[in-house]
């Protein structure tokens, strides 16, 4: 058993096998110039879904994507609509060319009760439609909280070491990159990330582009991993 939980960490690989994104600064980027937030929110998951796609044009084979907290269900109804919509249309249209194009099996994980009924009516229909799909994973992580993740593996466990196994997305992250320059996690894949490499650039989500993440791959691949060897 010990082995098993100490070994929990990501490959060695020069390429990210598993990469997180926090995808931070849409509200600040509307004020910034002069639009609603459901007009940024939706040029942001544009954004994303090229970002995403040069990821694993690069060889990365899983992304994981912090769409939202559970506690950004607090914000004022109207603020809420406008990133619900966005992550709607983020499903239904943005990011099918990458997914079509890579073979990407996609899969969300979090409190559905806190979504609108089209919204996690598109996060199930993407879900089913790439169900046969094995080149690449996408997870979208909906309404998120790592404690109700950490609680439902533990019901589903019948011995401590199935409690990776039973985490609603099992793989060590390797790198985690979050947009606009707030240097923390926010509750993200927390036990996933305990080894992974964070980056926190300075551009907003909107406005992060293919070389910005390319410098930050060129980065990573020239770290050595000890993971407290």
């Amino acid at each position: 058993m010990k082995d098993i939980f100490e070994n929990y960490h990501p490959s060695r690989g020069i390429i990210p096998n598993h990469v997180g994104i926090i995808p931070d600064g849409s509200r600040r980027w509307a004020v910034k110039n002069g639009m609603s937030y459901y007009e940024s929110y939706d040029l942001a998951m544009r954004n994303l879904s090229k970002i995403i796609e040069f990821l694993y044009d690069k060889g990365v084979s899983i992304i994981s994507v912090y769409f939202s907290s559970s506690q950004n269900f607090e914000r004022p109804i109207a603020e809420v609509e406008a990133f619900c919509k966005a992550e709607s249309n983020f499903c239904n249209g943005h990011i099918l060319p990458a997914i079509q194009k890579n073979d990407v099996h996609v899969d969300f994980w979090g409190n559905e009760s806190l979504l609108p009924q089209y919204f996690l009516d598109s996060l199930v229909e993407l879900r089913l439609s790439t169900k046969d799909c094995v080149n690449k994973q996408l997870n979208l992580c909906v309404a998120y909280n790592p404690f109700a993740e950490l609680w439902e593996s533990s019901l589903k466990s019948k011995c401590p070491t199935d409690l990776l196994n039973h985490l609603w997305i099992s793989t060590p992250v390797d790198l985690v990159i979050r947009t606009g320059k707030a240097n923390l996690v926010s509750n993200f894949l927390l036990l996933q990330s305990g080894f992974a490499r964070l980056y926190f650039p300075d551009k907003l989500i909107n406005d992060i582009c293919k070389e910005d993440i390319e410098e930050i791959m060129n980065d990573f691949s020239k770290i050595k991993r000890k993971y407290g060897e």
